[in-house]
């Protein structure tokens, strides 16, 4: 059914003429009685009751009335909602994220989109840097958070948004925490809680080579994953651990963060946007602006 047509029967029907509602339309009379005779033919029902006086409406008229208004009144509703989205303003977005993020880049990026976009709503995903990816692939997220460096695709946009050094997690009662440093050798007698192989950052393989050319070898006496098991391990007095130094944002009871002394061969983790490069979508620029805001390396 031609909207433009109902919106002439309304008028009409409003107006109680053909001629009050031209008025209204500003448009000319023969037109709009041609349009009301062209929707009359086509839902093969007669709308109007002639007379010198005007025009009233038939009872399938009245019907259509009421449900026309309403239509109309929903199809306006829509085109400003279509506008809303257009310019990123409503609408949905799905982030990924690695757990790295959370601690400044994510929580400042959704509170920086829920101020320009109110009526957007967020949904956050923890998930690895590969799941991401995937997921990002076919459909799942329209952007992440993860850890750099990506895989190159040809389909994928990256940008490195942070890189943070290791420091030192240590039980608050150690005597150590009150130097504010510790060497790599004094963690080493301490014994290390770190992410099992191959789940970091940072690189299990990196931080163990690096207490090595620092003249000590490294215990490993409890694996724990995610970051905050790690942090329990800690301020249960498990061991101490190395972690980014954004890590400290948090301020976990019973656990101190420390600057390593000469941190030497220390791997550093990095952190990257990634979105696909089609289809744009106003509500993902936001979103990825908003990160690229709180992101202290320019990348």
């Amino acid at each position: 059914m031609d909207l433009r047509k109902l919106s002439h029967f309304l008028a009409v029907a409003e107006a109680g003429s053909m001629t009050g509602g031209a008025v209204r339309l500003r448009m000319a009379q023969p037109a709009l009685t041609q349009s009301i005779a062209r929707l009359e033919k086509e839902l093969k029902i007669r709308l109007f009751l002639r007379s010198r006086r005007g025009v009233e409406l038939t009872e399938a008229g009245s019907f259509l009335f009421g449900e026309a208004r309403d239509l109309l009144a929903r199809a306006d509703a829509v085109a400003r909602a279509a506008e809303r989205h257009a310019d990123g303003t409503t609408g949905s977005i799905t982030v990924g994220f690695v757990s790295t993020a959370l601690y400044r880049i994510l929580p400042h990026a959704v509170a920086d989109l829920k101020r320009f976009s109110p009526e957007a709503r967020i949904r956050i995903r923890e998930m690895r840097t590969n799941d991401q990816i995937e997921a990002l692939r076919i459909g799942e997220i329209d952007v992440g958070i993860c850890h750099a460096a990506v895989r190159g695709e040809s389909w994928l946009r990256q940008r490195t948004i942070a890189e943070y050094g290791l420091c030192a997690a240590l039980p608050a009662a150690d005597p150590q925490t009150a130097r504010g440093a510790v060497t790599l050798t004094a963690l080493a007698a301490r014994g290390l809680v770190l992410f099992p192989e191959g789940e970091g950052p940072p690189d299990r393989t990196q931080i163990v080579e690096a207490f090595r050319q620092a003249g000590c070898e490294p215990r490993i006496v409890q694996e724990a994953s995610p970051t905050l098991a790690v942090l329990a391990c800690v301020a249960a007095g498990l061991g101490a651990s190395l972690l980014p130094d954004c890590v400290g944002f948090i301020g976990m009871t019973g656990v101190r963060m420390c600057d390593i002394e000469r941190p030497n061969g220390l791997p550093k983790v990095g952190l990257a946007l990634i979105r696909r490069i089609h289809p744009r979508r106003k509500l993902v620029d936001r979103f990825w602006q908003a990160c690229l805001d709180q992101a202290p390396v320019a990348g």
